[in-house]
């Protein structure tokens, strides 16, 4: 009987620490949370993009100096995040680029796409948008 309670004693102890492991490599539930409320924050910017081209658009080609709304471009649904009321941040950095910056929780566990016109920066927590007006 003691060979037996010894293995299961053994077992349970390889379970334990398997799932210890487990956790500490994928993060366990706080980090699925802040990489999900991450996620919502990046499709967020990614709408104020579309509204920065529908701007731009109206305006000829030309960014605009400030994120707005306007009765033709309505298309972002947020100006801040939902989870902090923190604004999101639009910086006009020359006639065809600027930034949209969040405050990231998780940056580089993000996945996000990035191409020859937007580039992510996770250390500043911003897409990086290089205009081509059209």
């Amino acid at each position: 009987m003691r060979a037996d309670a010894t293995a299961t004693l053994a077992l349970a102890a390889l379970v334990a620490a398997a799932v210890g492991l487990g956790l500490w490599a994928v993060g366990g539930p706080t980090q699925g949370r802040m990489e999900k409320r991450d996620q919502q924050r990046h499709a967020d910017l990614m709408q104020l993009e579309r509204q920065v081209a529908c701007l731009s658009d109206a305006a000829g080609g030309a960014l605009p100096g400030a994120l707005t709304e306007t009765d033709v471009c309505h298309i972002a649904d947020r100006y801040a995040d939902p989870y902090t009321g923190a604004a999101y941040v639009y910086d006009r950095l020359s006639d065809t680029g600027y930034r949209l910056c969040a405050g990231f929780e998780s940056p580089d566990a993000l996945q996000v796409w990035t191409g020859p016109e937007i580039k992510f920066d996770p250390d500043a927590g911003c897409l990086v948008i290089r205009h081509s007006p059209g």
